[in-house]
């Protein structure tokens, strides 16, 4: 809040001696005719609604009914009105200012807010006559949840105004403050019903925590080596065929065909042997191709 003094309108008069031409300057101060309250500094979470609310006052510090608002919350959002709302989108420290105005006086104030990432989260909770949920704070810095909601199966609670968490604390609310009769799917939401990250609802205090599942991965086998083996196969049953087709020949000239069907037995052989080995050389390793998650 601007006091009397602290930032006082100023001005100088000039004054002449006729007889000598001297000049006399003299600075005056003006007394503020209203006076602006921005609020104190607070720190908030990013994407949770803060109410702004103001003040104008006159003179005598009295309330100032018909003075106007006008809100500059350092974003590059505005706002008119004695009392708003508004969230701030990313972390970082922002200067929210007040300008107020009635009649033809005006006076400013300024507020420093520290906009945190999201650091809620949903701690212990308990059902029955003593049933709870426990809000933790995993930040340094104590942070204003009013606004928040937590939503459960058994129905939902939004935190008053001002409900302020300190830094790495939790605070225990009972569910005949926020109604809850089941805490089945418990979560933390904003204000327009988005859900808050970084939340880690953890189970009740009563269960053991779920053991996550190992995930499987099957490495396929390459088409490649089912080529290799064909070509493998194909040497003795090309071998075999020339032989037997030789052994069912009566003709006169059979020793010559003999190794006329030998030579191009081996041809082939030589052949595939060949596409065997190329095919080995050219065929990467499969186990650089995959990674194995045990």
């Amino acid at each position: 809040m601007v006091s009397p003094g602290d930032n006082p309108g100023t001005g100088t008069t000039t004054t002449s001696d006729q007889s000598t031409g001297a000049q006399t300057t003299a600075e005056w101060k003006a007394e503020p005719q209203i006076y602006a309250e921005a609020g104190p500094d607070r720190v908030v979470m990013a994407g949770v609604e803060v109410e702004f609310k103001g003040g104008a006052f006159g003179v005598k510090k009295e309330p100032l009914s018909s003075a106007r608002y006008f809100w500059n919350f350092g974003d590059g959002a505005t706002k008119e009105g004695r009392s708003v709302l508004h969230a701030y989108k990313f972390p970082g420290k922002y200067i929210a200012t007040l300008n107020v105005s009635s009649g033809e006086y005006s006076q400013g104030d300024s507020a420093v807010i520290t906009v945190t990432a999201p650091t809620l989260a949903i701690g212990e909770h308990k059902e029955g006559p003593d049933g709870f949920v426990e809000i933790k704070n995993n930040g340094e810095q104590e942070v204003d949840i009013g606004g928040v909601i937590v939503r459960g199966a058994g129905g939902q609670f939004i935190f008053p105004r001002g409900t302020i968490l300190a830094g790495k604390s939790g605070i225990k609310f009972a569910d005949s403050t926020t109604g809850f009769s089941s805490h089945q799917s418990l979560g933390l939401l904003y204000t327009n019903g988005a859900e808050i990250l970084n939340v880690a609802p953890s189970s009740p205090s009563s269960q053991a925590p779920n053991k996550q599942a190992t995930a499987v991965v099957n490495i396929p086998v390459a088409e490649k080596t089912n080529t290799i083996n064909s070509f493998s196969e194909a040497i003795p049953a090309a071998v075999g065929e020339a032989l037997a087709e030789e052994n069912d020949s009566t003709d006169s000239s059979s020793g010559r065909n003999l190794w006329l069907f030998v030579l191009a037995a081996l041809a082939i052989a030589g052949v595939a042997v060949a596409a065997v080995l190329l095919q080995k050389k050219e065929m990467p390793n499969l186990a650089d191709e995959y990674d194995i998650v045990e």
